[in-house]
């Protein structure tokens, strides 16, 4: 019983959560490996595909994101892939890239299960034309 409420004081305390943020895809059924690598080599073709996304035209800053990604079946039960994107937002810019392996498992004649290993590179920019200052009399941003 110690054990327990421990643990339950020890998840309630957690309140700070940090991530990467990575591109908005809500094209998921057109490029389905954007949101899911392990999806490569489930079919047996390469596919290549790419993903433009273009927010609230006409608006400076709107958010811009573009993607291509190539995958397929290498063996039987694996897949490769990779993708490269581009993701800009007013004054930030995103450009990375990942490679990924995929292992495919048969759990019974209807259901599989994959799961995918993936490395990759980000480059994260400010862009300061884009930074709405005024006023500022600091030596970093001139």
């Amino acid at each position: 019983m110690k054990k327990f409420i421990l643990l339950l004081i020890v998840i309630s305390s957690v309140s700070i959560v940090k991530s990467q943020q990575l591109p908005q895809v809500t094209q998921y059924m057109e490029n389905n490996y954007a949101i899911n690598p392990a999806i490569a080599g489930m079919d047996d073709y390469y596919q290549l595909k790419t993903t433009v996304r273009n927010m609230w035209s006409g608006v400076d800053g709107a958010p811009k994101t573009t993607i291509l990604s190539i995958y397929g079946r290498q063996k039987e039960n694996a897949g490769i892939g990779g993708m490269v994107y581009s993701d800009q937002a007013g004054a930030t810019s995103r450009i990375g890239g990942n490679v990924s392996y995929a292992h495919h498992f048969s759990l019974s004649s209807t259901l599989k299960m994959s799961l995918s290993l993936s490395a990759g590179f980000l480059q994260y920019k400010l862009i300061k034309s884009q930074l709405n200052i005024q006023d500022v009399d600091d030596p970093l941003l001139s």
